[in-house]
This record gives C-alpha cells, sequence and structure tokens, in this order.
C-alpha cells in the first residue's frame, strides 16, 4: 500500500515537472514551408497582340463590292478579289488588314480604331455578253484565310509568305477568269484614303474588254494598282 502511494506521488512529481518544463520550452513545432510563388498572370489583349510596329504602315482593306452580271454570290466574288488584292500589297513595312465593316463610315471608325494609317476600297463590275447563271468556275475552296497570315484582327500579313501568296492569289485570278467570254468588259476602281485626313491620296478607275474566253482581266488591274499605291505607302514612312 506504501509502495502504491510512492509510486503515485513520483507520478505526479514527474508529470508536474514535465508541464514547467513545456510552458519554459516548448516543443519545437516545424516550421511551414511558405508555398511557391506563382507565376505572373499575363492578359493578353487583341488590342496588345494587334499592336502597330514601329516604322510599319497599317493598310486597312473593304471588302471589294463586287458587281459581276449573272452572280448573285457577289460576298463570295468579293473575297477572291481580296485574296488577289492582298497578295499584291505585300512589302516588309507594309501590314494589311482586312476590315469588318461593310459600310463606310463604320470602316472609317474600325480602321481608326486598330490604328490604320490608310483604307482601301475597291469596286469591280464586270458586264458580260452572255448571262451565265450560277458559280461555274469560282475557287470556293479558295477564302481569304488560305493566305498564311491573313484572318481577323491578328491576322496581319507582316509574316505572309510572298511564294505562297502568289499562289494563292494566280489559283483565284483562274477562278474568276474561268467563266469570262470574249467581249466582256470589267471596270475596276479603287480609292486609297488617309484615316486621319479622310481625303483620298490615291485613286484611279480603268476598263479592260476580254478578247478571248478565260482571259485573265482582274491580275494586270490589280497589280498596276499595287504599282501605283504602294511606293505612296513605303515613302510615307520615309
Amino acid at each position: 500500500m506504501r509502495n502504491t502511494h510512492l509510486v503515485r506521488r513520483l507520478a505526479r512529481t514527474v508529470f508536474a515537472s514535465f508541464i514547467a518544463w513545456a510552458i519554459v520550452e516548448p516543443l519545437p513545432i516545424r516550421a511551414q514551408r511558405p508555398d511557391p510563388p506563382s507565376a505572373p498572370v499575363v492578359a493578353r489583349t487583341d488590342q496588345a497582340a494587334a499592336s502597330k510596329p514601329q516604322g510599319v504602315t497599317r493598310i486597312g482593306v473593304l471588302s471589294p463590292v463586287v458587281e459581276f452580271q449573272g452572280y448573285a454570290d457577289t460576298q463570295q466574288l468579293g473575297t477572291q478579289i481580296l485574296t488577289i488584292v492582298v497578295s499584291y500589297l505585300q512589302a516588309p513595312t507594309i501590314e494589311v488588314i482586312p476590315l469588318k465593316a461593310r459600310v463606310a463610315a463604320a470602316a472609317a471608325l474600325e480602321a481608326k480604331t486598330i490604328d490604320c494609317d490608310d483604307v482601301l476600297t475597291v469596286h469591280v463590275v464586270r458586264v458580260s455578253t452572255k448571262s451565265k447563271g450560277g458559280l461555274l468556275g469560282i475557287a470556293r475552296h479558295l477564302p481569304l484565310s488560305a493566305l498564311p497570315g491573313v484572318g481577323a484582327l491578328a491576322g496581319s500579313t507582316a509574316g505572309l509568305v510572298a511564294v505562297e501568296a502568289a499562289s494563292v492569289a494566280a489559283s483565284a485570278a483562274a477562278g474568276l477568269s474561268a467563266t469570262t467570254q470574249p467581249k466582256d468588259t470589267l471596270t475596276f476602281e479603287y480609292s486609297l484614303s488617309g484615316v486621319a485626313s479622310g481625303e483620298a491620296v490615291a485613286s484611279n478607275k480603268s476598263l479592260a474588254q476580254a478578247k478571248q474566253a478565260g482571259e485573265d482581266l482582274i491580275t494586270p488591274m490589280v497589280s498596276a494598282m499595287a504599282n501605283a499605291i504602294v511606293p505612296r505607302l513605303l515613302g510615307s514612312k520615309k
């Protein structure tokens, strides 16, 4: 009985000593490792992606207004002509942006918003001696998106491969000329206007008549337009 009493007293003494030590010298607690810093989140906006490089002239191009006698799908025809136009405006310091707007006032606002220097409009009319219904010969498989580097806003043509672009444009021209008949007439009109001034800096209207079936009338006219306005665009940054 006495031994039991001594054991209890010893146990109480040991426990009390442990508590006193724990208060003075608390048990070491493993330091919590801080979480690694998370990677910074960088917001990518369309506006940032579309920033114009220094020394580059940005030209906004409206979808061409097209009137081909006997054809109802003028939007598709306009896409094909736009493909050819874009391919001829290539230069290291020229950036081409196909505009989404279809109305001149809206296009002017869009061009200003995306920092274009100039706006190009094109109007093409073909009058045929024979009415040809449908879209036989039109290259439906060659939308503008087939051109490398062309697309939405971010579809700048700065990185366009010239050989590839020329090939796609040639195919589009071949599709358009497939329905050309002798004595068909093509009127090609364009206007290049400054975004800041709103005034035309270059414009012209020309007419050509086909001498044979399948003759390509559009390419020479687009080429002549490019030879007239590209030097102006390049010279504006000198």
